[in-house]
């Protein structure tokens, strides 16, 4: 289960840049390679993001343990939970999101539709806009704001920075949510057999 999850972060750091360079090829944009140009200081560009991402990723988990949140952190625990992930795969699943999706998002898509119809795609594939889970939507409405002023930042200083904040969220929130399981069978939260994560499953991860 755990070689899974893996290969679906590594599908994920290639199989996205992958469609964003068809995309540009398809819609005659700008060379594919050109999105990788440094256009203000890469220390600049990683710092800016890495803040940003472990800001807005402590300020969602401390979202998430909230009392009214409990049912969405006992879901996502276990979810998480079952993979038993250790540190240095919470950091490459991370990468793998924080790079191939932000390649294809803030690199290609954005570009077209805008910030703030990609942050909402974005987050809605993600399967956090969920009108019908309230506590899903709460929360995808926090994480719609996170990605819109990340998108903001691609634009002022650079794709890296965006690469950097999404990876840095990840980390925060895998992380978490990796530690997690203890605590909630401590508390009388258990996993049944059909608990096994499925294909339907929201993404446990942004």
């Amino acid at each position: 289960m755990r070689n899974n999850i893996l290969h679906l972060a590594t599908l994920t750091l290639l199989g996205f840049p992958l469609i964003g360079w068809i995309i540009l090829l398809v819609a005659g944009g700008p060379d594919f390679y050109s999105l990788f140009a440094i256009t203000s200081p890469l220390w600049q560009q990683l710092g800016i993001g890495l803040l940003t991402g472990t800001a807005a990723g402590f300020m969602a988990w401390r979202m998430i343990q909230s009392a009214w949140m409990t049912p969405l952190r006992e879901k996502y625990a276990g979810f998480i939970g079952k993979f038993r992930l250790k540190p240095w795969q919470v950091v490459y699943i991370s990468l793998c999101a924080g790079i191939g999706e932000e390649i294809l998002f803030r690199g290609v898509i954005q570009p077209y539709l805008g910030i703030w119809i990609t942050a909402v795609l974005f987050v809605a594939i993600h399967g956090y806009l969920n009108p019908m889970d309230k506590r899903v939507f709460v929360y995808g409405l926090y994480m719609t704001l996170v990605i819109g002023l990340i998108g903001y930042q691609t634009e002022w200083f650079g794709l890296y920075t965006a690469m950097a904040a999404h990876t840095a969220i990840d980390v925060v929130l895998l992380g978490k949510m990796s530690k997690i399981q203890t605590e909630t069978q401590h508390s009388g939260f258990t996993l049944n057999d059909e608990d096994e994560p499925s294909d339907t499953d929201e993404n446990p991860q942004l």
